[in-house]
């Protein structure tokens, strides 16, 4: 409420300072108003704030900043928050090729992926892999630098081989893949 008296004076001495008379009924209810309208603003702005800081987010926010860093949101706030921090302060591309490495396995342990020279080749990925492509996408997505050229080690699908498959377009471009790899799927001839 102090904050509000403080916007009013400030706001009452400049309508003064421009010659106006603040007593003025109509002159009166315009500076309450744009007193309420700027501490509605004001408490807007120290709510974005709030969400927007990991240490403080609490509702949208820290629903939020969860999609963002791929956490599950049902884990109690406070955990999910020390988990944010964590990820928030790992520089991108800290990972190591072990870390990618075991993150691959745990959706296959037939695919394997090398880098070289800013590519990185899965290997062994091939049309039966078609089922998992979601989880190497989020791989792709927390693991690989966004300028890495990616691909696989075959010769590529044709067309007629993924209109056979059950998915659709949207449900290809759901799996965050680029068309890099999807490409260069090994065929099962």
């Amino acid at each position: 409420m102090a904050d509000d008296e403080n916007i009013e004076k400030r706001i009452t001495d400049m309508y003064k300072a421009l010659g106006y008379d603040t007593e003025d009924p109509l002159i009166s209810a315009e500076i309450a108003a744009y007193t309420a309208g700027i501490s509605m603003v004001k408490e807007k702005i120290a709510y974005a704030e709030q969400e927007t800081q990991p240490y403080t987010a609490k509702y949208e926010g820290l629903e939020y900043l969860c999609e963002l860093m791929n956490v599950d949101s049902h884990l109690p706030a406070e955990e999910l928050r020390q988990i944010i921090i964590k990820r928030m302060n790992t520089r991108y591309g800290e990972y190591t090729f072990g870390e990618l490495a075991k993150a691959i396995a745990a959706v296959s342990s037939k695919i394997k992926a090398s880098v070289s020279r800013g590519r990185v080749l899965f290997n062994n990925l091939d049309d039966k892999s078609i089922d998992i492509l979601p989880q190497i996408g989020r791989i792709i997505e927390e693991y690989i630098m966004p300028p890495a050229v990616i691909s696989s080690t075959g010769s590529g699908c044709t067309f007629a081989f993924w209109d056979n498959t059950e998915y659709r377009f949207e449900e290809y471009d759901g799996f965050n893949c680029p068309f890099s790899l999807l490409e260069t799927v090994i065929p099962n001839v």
